[in-house]
């Protein structure tokens, strides 16, 4: 009947303008994502160019002074390890629990969420090529330095001390606000494959020190696809 025509075109024009607000919305939640990966990463990477400019940053004595027994006899960082530390820092007043230090750490962690020296280094030295000479002269600088033999275990300097917390406290937050934006794809039915050909797309032009950062601030390198790996040093793919 006419109006039964009339019910049809009517469903088919619903079922269009549905479609089509939720794919605006899905394009929306991609770029805010975006959005706020770049803007996590460029304050991260400030917060971690202060405390690589700190003369008494020894990232390697930071690193086994942090570790628990436990974690030192197998050469890593745990998030307790981490949670422990930040709780005992009484500048630092945010509530936050181990779930949120691991969440924070997923980056640079291995599968099972434990930080080797090497993510270490990658969560805390500064990552932009234009600051390779920094992150050279913080690597060297314990080998060649008396101040690297001091006895970090008892507390660190409180300008190390400050600035480490200022970095670990911006991965706390940055990384709960980048989950939601995840959540929020996910709610939109926003496959992550997609996801990660957005992104893709949207830093391909960038310098590779940048792309990287960014693949690692969003937690897309840790999905090791293949077809990404050319926009992406060897590193990255571990």
């Amino acid at each position: 009947s006419h109006f039964g025509n009339i019910c049809v075109c009517c469903k088919e024009r619903v079922k269009f303008v549905m479609t089509s607000v939720l794919e605006m919305q899905q394009d929306a939640a991609l770029n805010s994502f975006i959005r706020a990966v770049d803007s996590a990463e460029e304050i991260a990477e400030g917060r971690r160019r202060r405390l690589a400019e700190s003369l008494e940053f020894f990232p390697l004595e930071v690193f086994m002074a942090l570790q628990s027994p436990a974690s030192a006899s197998k050469s890593f960082l745990s998030a307790r390890d981490l949670h422990t530390w930040l709780s005992q820092q009484h500048h630092y007043t945010c509530a936050f629990t181990v779930e949120d230090v691991a969440a924070s750490m997923q980056q640079a962690a291995d599968i099972c969420g434990d930080m080797s020296y090497e993510g270490f280094l990658r969560m805390v030295l500064p990552s932009q090529a234009n600051d390779e000479w920094l992150r050279d002269a913080v690597l060297s600088r314990g080998r060649f330095s008396s101040r690297a033999r001091s006895d970090y275990s008892s507390q660190f300097p409180v300008e190390v001390s400050v600035r480490l917390v200022n970095v670990l406290d911006h991965a706390i937050d940055s990384g709960r606000e980048l989950q939601a934006h995840r959540r929020q794809l996910v709610e939109l039915g926003v496959p992550a494959h997609v996801v990660s050909d957005f992104f893709a797309e949207a830093t391909s032009a960038m310098p590779r020190a940048q792309r990287e950062a960014l693949w690692y601030r969003s937690n897309l390198a840790r999905f090791h696809w293949s077809q990404y790996w050319p926009l992406l040093s060897p590193r990255v793919c571990i």
